[in-house]
């Protein structure tokens, strides 16, 4: 069987993506839609010293909703980012490990593209910890896209032969299982132990994670996901 899950390219995202991502046997970039204003996808929050929200940014020029997340690109200068995550995690157990590729992904993202940036925040924490999933974008499976919506994300499934497409919770209001059972995909959504899921602004990036805890206990942590 293969799994197949399709989200947009969000920087550093909170735990579920990971897990989402670490469940799937191929995770697709969805680099090719419209970027979003005052979204997540070039920010996203850590949690300081005193437990409380820090919003760190990068700069985006031109940013236009107008254009896709592809067609964007991060700006020149991301020091402000870099020492919000070291203000806020510089005396966690997994600092010393982590934020050298914090900074190696952030630092070189200066004058990147920005699916570019935030494609390396998910794939290479998941390389380092080992887990073995797949890879791909969206603009490369489908160059020239006149889908939208659950039927854009149905021929993505069809082209990459997948038996099951997987989403995270909130993705319940956006798919009908009928219509994926009617192309012979099943359709199932992750299930996070706790706590449960109220939307991404309540959530800290997975840098948060990252620098708290052990690979040990990173990997049990996106793993412990059930489906539904």
């Amino acid at each position: 069987m293969t799994t197949v899950a399709i989200m947009q390219p969000y920087l550093f995202p909170y735990i579920g993506y990971y897990q989402l991502a670490a469940a799937a046997d191929v995770f697709v970039f969805l680099d090719d839609v419209n970027y979003i204003k005052r979204g997540f996808v070039n920010r996203n929050q850590v949690i300081d010293k005193r437990g409380e929200f820090v919003r760190f940014t990068l700069p985006v020029r031109k940013a236009s909703q107008n254009r896709q997340i592809r067609e964007h690109t991060y700006a020149s200068d991301n020091g402000k980012a870099l020492k919000t995550i070291e203000h806020c995690y510089k005396d966690q157990p997994g600092f010393d490990t982590w934020h050298p590729l914090a900074r190696e992904i952030l630092g070189e993202s200066a004058e990147q593209p920005v699916s570019c940036t935030n494609e390396a925040s998910v794939r290479k924490p998941m390389e380092t910890l080992s887990i073995e999933t797949q890879f791909c974008r969206s603009s490369d499976l489908d160059p020239q896209p006149s889908l939208t919506g659950e039927n854009r994300i149905l021929h993505l499934c069809r082209e990459l032969r997948a038996d099951r497409y997987i989403n995270l919770p909130g993705g319940k209001l956006l798919y009908s299982p009928d219509r994926f059972a009617s192309q012979g995909i099943e359709l199932r959504f992750l299930r996070p132990p706790a706590p449960p899921f109220l939307g991404i602004a309540t959530q800290p990036s997975f840098l948060h994670q990252l620098m708290a805890l052990d690979d040990s206990a990173l990997r049990k942590q996106l793993h412990a996901i059930k489906l539904q």
